[in-house]
């Protein structure tokens, strides 16, 4: 039953492998690797980090699903695993699996795979980013009293730094089973190296009308793509009249 909507998910989890994982959130730094600096927007990337207001010298605490800038170092705050959606977009993944999310003018935490989780961060790591959400048309902004809310346009309040910590919760994903290092390319403008299966029917959940369960990709992960086939297929696939005539 769910095994037939996986391999796609499977096959696009395997091929975005090389942008990077979950396992080492913290970048580096303990075995003597380079510990990772956010210089554009791309460099947060399946990282770890710590948010900082600029205008309040203070980094980023969740308290009881409300945000503020008052931790006075980084690895007092809030790790925060940054995990893409698109180019410059990112959902901001909290140490109690919860989504850093805008409502109105509201900066709160929620467990709900849906736009206000979606942040597109702008700017570099000389002056600053910000996070912009789209669904909620406002910029993330830090108060006077730290407090984190949504402003209609950009201030001195909405530039924030991002520095590189430790003790993220993993991103749920789907496990490859391989081992080793990913190819990341050889540079900019080099050709792009990598495989493809073709034979995982990419298009099935569109077969019989949408019969299928799950999708091939969502941008907010696997367990968005994959979610419940209790609706379509019954409970524990009772009603999955083609999969299990294949069982």
């Amino acid at each position: 039953m769910r095994h037939r909507a996986l391999s796609p998910c499977l096959a696009i989890a395997v091929l975005l492998s090389a942008c990077g994982s979950s396992s080492r959130p913290d970048g580096g730094g303990d075995d003597g690797a380079p510990v990772r600096v956010a210089k554009t927007r791309y460099d947060m990337a399946n990282g770890c980090w710590a948010l900082k207001s600029m205008a309040q010298q203070r980094w980023t605490l969740n308290q009881g699903g409300s945000y503020l800038a008052s931790a006075s170092s980084a690895a007092a705050a809030e790790p925060f695993f940054l995990k893409p959606t698109a180019l410059g977009k990112y959902m901001v993944y909290g140490r109690d699996r919860s989504f850093l999310t805008g409502d109105g003018s509201a900066v709160g935490s929620s467990t709900a795979l849906a736009e206000p989780i979606d942040w597109t961060i702008e700017g570099d790591g000389d002056s600053g980013f910000t996070l912009y959400s789209a669904s909620e048309a406002g910029y993330l902004r830090a108060g006077d009293d730290g407090a984190l809310t949504l402003g209609g346009s950009a201030d001195a309040g909405s530039r924030f730094g991002f520095d590189p910590v430790g003790g993220c919760s993993a991103f749920p994903e789907i496990a490859t089973d391989s081992q080793g290092d990913s190819f990341k390319g050889r540079g900019a403008g080099k050709p792009v190296l990598g495989f493809a299966d073709v034979h995982v029917h990419i298009s099935a959940t569109d077969f019989l009308g949408g019969a299928h369960a799950g999708l091939p990709y969502s941008r907010f992960g696997v367990e968005d793509a994959i979610g419940s086939c209790a609706a379509k297929h019954g409970p524990n696939g009772t009603l999955d009249l083609v999969g299990n005539l294949y069982a």
